[in-house]
């Protein structure tokens, strides 16, 4: 079996950069682009990363759809974003509807991501380089983990 990320990446493509690079280096993982396909049938996938930005403090609006479209009944699914300022709290309300929608969740990896949104890009932006090689490759090693 196989694993899937539907990620959602806009502004600056940090989380996009995430997924490309595990993608990369894991064969056995297939992504899909939210903003593009919204049902799936899911039955060939072991695990189910939802991967996403942040903005005000959720995760983007495609992530939301495709778990609300999508039975994730029997499957493990794992949580990713990258954010200017990235807390683990920012997916609660995903861990939520993972558990309504039969998912069984396992584990959230969060990481730094450069932010120019609003106000930030008065000055320049936060977070500068980021996701970084450190960020990568800690998003390499928690997906296979």
């Amino acid at each position: 079996m196989k694993d899937l990320i539907v990620f959602a990446s806009k502004h600056h493509g940090n989380t996009r950069k995430l997924v490309q690079a595990i993608k990369a280096n894991i064969e056995s993982v297939d992504i899909v682009d939210a903003s593009i396909t919204q049902y799936l049938d899911l039955s060939k996938y072991d695990r189910i990363c939802f991967a996403s930005g942040i903005c005000y403090g959720q995760y983007y609006p495609e992530i939301i759809s495709f778990i609300e479209n999508n039975s994730l009944e029997g499957h493990s699914v794992l949580l990713m974003h990258s954010a200017g300022s990235p807390k683990e709290a920012q997916c609660e309300r995903v861990k939520k509807l993972i558990a309504l929608k039969g998912g069984n969740f396992v584990k959230v990896f969060c990481c730094k991501g450069f932010d120019t949104y609003g106000p930030f890009k008065l000055i320049g932006g936060i977070s500068k380089n980021h996701p970084n090689n450190d960020d990568i490759a800690k998003a390499i090693a928690f997906f296979r983990g």
